[in-house]
């Protein structure tokens, strides 16, 4: 795939990495790099373009580098002006050119088996219990409502504010229909988000 935000420098392959995280210490050749190249999470299927389309969710993984490389433009999003100023962006693959929508930036931890964003529940009941913890967790106010129907891509990157390095700050944007006009809504932010389960543990130990 290749994905890219206007305005930011994120214009890279996406890569398909089924089985492990190779591409998070391998470049886009397969040589060793410490940038190493976006890719999609295991739970990813572009076998083929009926599969493609059966994808609900996307998990796009990526380094933070630097201020500028890689994913660490991610970071950005916790500020509701740039959020505000970057809300569309794009992700092609082999079989279509989609549009998405940033509607929410929240944490989790690595290790959160009661929130998996990178592989959340095909269960309708368990999957709306998904989505009303992702709006408790994000931190600006949801621009629109997210439903069983809302195709989601996550995109994510390591948290610099967690010393543990086990938590991850992630960026969902929700899949745009062709002929979607492209409408900015004012981001507001909420008195108070949640966070990761794992830190609410941290806290209270």
């Amino acid at each position: 795939g290749w994905l890219k935000i206007d305005g930011t420098t994120i214009a890279y392959p996406v890569m398909d990495s089924r089985h492990s995280t190779y591409y998070a210490t391998h470049d886009f050749s397969g040589e060793p790099s410490d940038y190493g190249v976006p890719y999609f999470a295991p739970s990813a299927n572009f076998s083929s373009a009926k599969a493609a389309e059966k994808n609900r969710t996307l998990t796009v993984f990526g380094n933070r580098e630097g201020e500028t490389q890689m994913f660490s433009p991610l970071l950005n999003y916790a500020d509701a002006a740039f959020f505000s100023a970057h809300e569309y962006l794009t992700l092609n693959t082999l079989y279509s050119e989609d549009r998405y929508r940033v509607v929410a930036v929240f944490t989790a931890g690595t290790t959160e088996p009661d929130f998996s964003y990178d592989n959340p529940p095909t269960d309708a009941k368990a999957y709306a219990a998904f989505l009303k913890e992702l709006e408790a967790r994000s931190l600006f106010q949801l621009p629109v409502a997210l439903t069983a129907d809302s195709r989601l891509l996550f995109l994510s990157v390591d948290d610099p504010s967690d010393a543990s390095e086990t938590r991850r700050l992630v960026v969902a944007a929700q899949y745009c229909p062709a002929g979607t006009p492209e409408t900015v809504y004012p981001i507001k932010e909420k008195p108070q988000n949640a966070f990761p389960t794992t830190a609410q543990r941290a806290d209270t130990t």
